[in-house]
């Protein structure tokens, strides 16, 4: 399983305590997984989940600023700590109001490790067993019942 994730946080929380707190927190959540998580650009999506990490309140901007290069559903990761749950939150909203598709994976190491092996198993399912195949067009009478193509792809790809 490839983890890659992508952290946010506001400059206001930047120290050499905050930085050990959070290289903790992924670190617990590697050895729940017994995975390597690999931290990457916001842009690399070259994994079976990508993680966005908001360390900290201040954040909501930045995830705001980054969303172009984000693609759904959003994996939110959280910590208990620094107003992380709370950006998380508003960012959450902010999705649901504009239809995009988002998790926020909030709890213990344990509690994350066990949503993300869901999350990857799942996609494993998805990916395995499903397939999709159109032949033919629908015919010209037919003028409400024409498929998005782009939209079934996203769903289920």
């Amino acid at each position: 399983m490839r983890i890659k994730l992508s952290t946010l946080n506001s400059l206001l929380h930047e120290s050499n305590t905050f930085s050990k707190e959070n290289e903790d927190f992924i670190s617990s959540i590697e050895k729940e997984l017994n995975e390597k998580i690999e931290l990457a650009r916001i842009d690399d999506y070259d994994c079976d989940i990508k993680l966005i990490f908001i360390a900290s309140g201040g954040s909501e901007g930045l995830f705001l600023k980054a969303l172009p290069k984000l693609k759904e559903p959003f994996y939110i990761l959280t910590k208990g700590t620094n107003n992380s749950l709370a950006a998380s939150l508003e960012i959450m909203t902010y999705l649901n109001i504009h239809n995009l598709k988002g998790e926020i994976l909030h709890g213990d190491p344990c509690y994350i490790s066990t949503i993300i092996k869901n999350i990857t198993e799942d996609k494993e399912i998805k990916n395995e067993y499903v397939r999709l195949g159109v032949i033919g067009k629908p015919s010209d009478w037919l003028i409400s019942s024409i498929p998005d193509y782009d939209e079934i792809k996203n769903i289920w790809y």
